[in-house]
């Protein structure tokens, strides 16, 4: 099953205030999805977004966020960030899963998660997300959880370059 924000296109396909999507591919069963559009960048009406899937998974709903940041300004990821948070605080489920491009590289940033309870699963100096050539160290690929009762090994994959920039971070989290 896979989900989707969306991106808005004319009639001819051409992307117009476009909204930058994510998807999930899972194989539990989806309960319910939505898209909330973080706030547009300066000047136009184009914004990010984040996904929102909530999950049975053997009998327990979780939520699975998955987010993307603005690309270029801490000012205004952070204010998205800030926005995520009330999201989720105001979530009622008691498991919750966050992952995304957050584009912020640094641990001190994610205060508005750690300070509403989220465990932040990679850090700053952890693996490299970067998946390029031009030689970068990326840590702004980050994972939360909160309300699991362990988490267990994790990791950041290598994948082939033709699949995209970022290298996919995974958790093994238990119910």
């Amino acid at each position: 099953t896979a989900t989707e924000g969306r991106t808005d296109q004319d009639v001819n396909g051409v992307t117009a205030n476009r909204i930058y999507s994510n998807a999930s591919i899972t194989m539990w069963p989806v309960l319910a999805a939505s898209n909330t559009v973080l706030r547009p960048r300066d000047s136009t009406s184009d914004g990010n977004s984040m996904q929102k899937t909530v999950l049975n998974i053997k009998g327990t709903s979780v939520s699975f966020y998955n987010a993307h940041l603005y690309a270029y300004g801490d000012e205004i990821r952070l204010e998205q960030l800030d926005t995520i948070a009330g999201i989720l605080a105001a979530d009622t489920n008691s498991h919750i899963v966050l992952t995304g491009d957050f584009n912020l590289h640094l641990d001190s940033q994610f205060t508005a998660l750690t300070n509403i309870g989220f465990n932040m699963v990679n850090n700053q100096n952890g693996p490299n997300t970067y998946n390029g050539t031009k030689g970068w160290e990326w840590h702004m690929d980050r994972l939360f959880w909160k309300g699991f009762s362990a988490q267990g090994a994790w990791a950041v994959d290598e994948i082939p370059r033709e699949l995209g920039d970022h290298k996919p971070v995974w958790v093994d989290l238990t119910i």
